[in-house]
């Protein structure tokens, strides 16, 4: 990774841009950006979350 991409990523401003011979303007594109590590708090609530709809999801199963 140069200075410049490392740079640009963690200013937010990094772009993607990638040529073929068929298309040599640019085919794919994109803007990269760099995401934030999830806390562990932010996990345990969305696997209580699953667990729950889970939950809910066998208790209709199991009424019906």
């Amino acid at each position: 990774m140069t200075a410049a991409l490392s740079t640009g990523l963690a200013g937010g401003n990094a772009y993607l841009n990638v040529h073929s011979t068929c298309a040599p303007g640019g085919e794919i594109r994109g803007l990269l950006a760099t995401s934030a590590v999830p806390e562990p708090s932010s996990d345990a609530l969305m696997i209580a979350g699953a667990l729950t709809v889970g939950g809910l999801a066998r208790r209709r199963t199991h009424q019906g």
